[in-house]
């Protein structure tokens, strides 16, 4: 209340009397000072629907609180805070993200075919700074700050809310260097999974056998493995972008909808046996 307070957004009560803060009145002088207010920090525009909800469904604040999760609420801000959809199409995965081993199964035409294993999430330490407390323990053999854990937990429970996607890409470098080629899987449907389920069609097309029971789709965030191919000259890395499932209706989130779109028709990147 305080933040309101200064920055002329409600009033405090009066000596003396328990009446309660009131709002600002609507006036020229409560616009200008809402947006000082604005100027003074930075923005994080977030969506109605966390608020709101989907038709009758339960809003995305509510399912946090009912879990308990303070880690999580605060994790969900940072996300929405880091997210950079025109440079990064989410989250930057130097901050945050899901990395998969490739395991390379064989060649075909002028591409490598790839195993996608089981993976694990990462984080930059700075984005991960809030979390981490100085205190250490003792994790399958390892040391390692508490924190790491408290924030792993509160991303597998954000994700199991549905509050975040992953959206697998192959890159043609490490983390922070390399750039995004394609998208192999992804958590959301849409046109970049419709891209790349043909991706995943081209790599099972391209093996002498076919994956064990015929199945072309198979869930490589739960350890099962992704026939992913790339053109042999590049040195892949699968690397899962994160981003939050609802994103705010800025013209920044329009632009980029409007990008990821022409995934659905384009050939670019798509190997062919």
């Amino acid at each position: 209340m305080g933040v309101l307070e200064n920055a002329g957004l409600c009033s405090k009560p009066a000596k003396g009397t328990r009446s309660s803060r009131k709002l600002a009145k609507c006036s020229a002088q409560g616009e200008e000072q809402s947006s000082e207010a604005l100027r003074r920090g930075p923005t994080l525009w977030l969506p109605n629907v966390l608020v709101d909800g989907i038709r009758d469904g339960r809003p995305a604040l509510a399912k946090l609180r009912e879990a308990r999760n303070a880690d999580a609420l605060r994790l969900l801000l940072h996300i929405y805070a880091a997210c950079d959809l025109s440079a990064h199409n989410g989250v930057p995965v130097e901050k945050l993200r899901f990395a998969w081993p490739l395991n390379p199964l064989g060649d075909r035409a002028d591409c490598s075919i790839f195993g996608v294993a089981h993976g694990t999430f990462q984080s930059g330490g700075d984005f991960a700074a809030p979390f981490l407390t100085g205190r250490v323990v003792k994790v399958d053999g390892r040391t390692q700050d508490e924190g790491w854990e408290r924030l792993f937990s509160a991303l597998r429970l954000l994700r199991s809310l549905k509050l975040i996607t992953f959206s697998g890409y192959i890159f043609d470098g490490a983390s922070g260097v390399g750039q995004a080629l394609f998208p192999f899987l992804c958590d959301d449907s849409g046109a970049e999974e419709a891209f790349a389920d043909r991706v995943r069609q081209a790599g099972s097309s391209m093996l002498t056998r076919p994956l064990r029971g015929g199945k072309q789709k198979i869930d490589a965030f739960k350890g099962f493995a992704v026939l992913v191919p790339v053109q042999r000259h590049i040195k892949p890395h699968a690397i899962g972008i994160c981003r939050p499932r609802y994103l705010p209706d800025t013209e920044a989130t329009r632009r980029w909808l409007a990008k990821i779109e022409r995934w659905r028709t384009s050939i670019e990147f798509l190997p062919v046996a």
